[in-house]
């Protein structure tokens, strides 16, 4: 969430897209609380938004992993109790993987069209599901990741109709620090102000 606020308030144009991407299935209506779950799931941009600041700012930017039997890696011996690190952050950054701009926040990255209509593209041009290791994957993999993304989706959606925001000190870029979760660097103070209510 800290993320994903920081992204909405350094990049201008970006609430009043993501606001009214959401408007016709959130400012309704139609028993919508029902069914808000797969009525989230299916806002492309809302899910752009979300997928960008999980791939630019993966929770915990370095995991590890202990080998449990003699095994190979691409090719490599890998001995029974070898300690493996993988660095999403890294991977989630790499220009080899996410193209040139692989370090700027593109929600369209996950975004396709169909027959003239936006639809959720949940591999945001991957190769492969191991280009996104934010919940990692497999059997050991983050078991709370559908609640954390539903969280954070209705979050998102409920901030965005309600207000604006700004960095407190405008600045290009959010410096990072941290190993165990990623931070700002000295915190991050947002200016967030009220916007009319649409929805009476």
């Amino acid at each position: 969430m800290l993320w994903s606020s920081a992204m909405k308030a350094s990049s201008f144009e970006l609430v009043p897209a993501l606001r009214d991407s959401a408007a016709t299935e959130l400012l309704v209506d139609s028993g919508i609380e029902e069914n808000i779950g797969k009525t989230l799931e299916g806002l492309p941009f809302l899910n752009g938004v979300i997928n960008e600041a999980l791939r630019l700012y993966p929770t915990d930017p370095l995991s590890q992993r202990v080998a449990v039997r003699d095994t190979a890696l691409a090719g490599s011996r890998v001995p029974k109790g070898t300690s493996i690190y993988l660095s999403p952050w890294l991977i989630q950054r790499s220009e080899d993987v996410w193209g040139p701009e692989a370090n700027g926040f593109r929600p369209e990255r996950w975004i396709r069209t169909e027959s003239g209509e936006s639809k959720v593209d949940p591999s945001g041009g991957m190769s492969s599901n191991m280009d996104f290791l934010t919940f990692l994957h497999g059997p050991r993999n983050c078991i709370g990741q559908n609640f954390a993304k539903a969280e954070l989706s209705c979050l998102t959606a409920a901030l965005t109709k309600h207000f604006e925001w700004a960095l407190d000190q405008p600045r290009a870029s959010v410096p990072v620090s941290g190993l165990v979760t990623i931070n700002p660097e000295g915190g991050l103070s947002l200016r967030v102000t009220t916007v009319a209510d649409t929805c009476q």
